[in-house]
């Protein structure tokens, strides 16, 4: 069983894999740190990979798929993701409503040794604005289950609850 949570920064990604791992136990994969470490990095597209290095990029995320993983970033849209993963669960987190105003300030007050800590607002605003953006975009053009996190608890259990039901776990109440 693969299970791909897409979205952009601070929409819940990585805190959702890492609650749903606690109870599965998966192989995990983080497409930031495998783009991170592959060398991958160009700001200027919705998956922050040139195109040209997009496909050799997700042959080196199915090459990590052992048996039963979560793999969690923002390198891939979701649709393609369906393409390449066939079988998978697939959900994109959004925050719908939130301007890149609210979302700085979220990440000023829960990042904790993160990059975003050594960036200014200035920065922050301008990349915030860019990931707005392509999270709006790409929840309207996918057919896969989209959530709204900008009630992030809310959020993250509506799309906990909807992945542990498709992969037919049963929550204890």
């Amino acid at each position: 069983m693969v299970i791909i949570i897409l979205g952009q920064p601070r929409t819940g990604k990585t805190i959702l894999a890492n609650e749903i791992n606690k109870k599965l136990n998966y192989n995990l994969i983080s497409m930031d740190k495998e783009r991170w470490n592959l060398g991958y990095y160009s700001k200027w597209y919705d998956t922050q990979i040139h195109p040209l290095d997009q496909n050799k990029f997700e042959r080196h995320i199915q090459s990590l798929v052992k048996g039963n993983t979560i793999i969690e970033g923002m390198e891939m849209h979701p649709d393609r993701a369906r393409k390449i993963f066939k079988d998978a669960v697939i959900v994109l987190l959004y925050r719908k409503d939130m301007t890149a105003g609210e979302l700085l300030e979220d990440c000023r007050k829960y990042d904790k040794n993160c990059y975003t800590n050594y960036k200014s607002n200035k920065d922050m605003i301008k990349s915030l604005i860019i990931h707005n953006k392509v999270g709006r975009k790409w929840a309207s053009e996918t057919k896969e289950k989209v959530f709204d996190t900008k009630d992030f608890e809310k959020g993250l259990t509506d799309a906990y609850n909807y992945i542990m039901n498709e992969i037919g776990y049963t929550i204890e109440s």
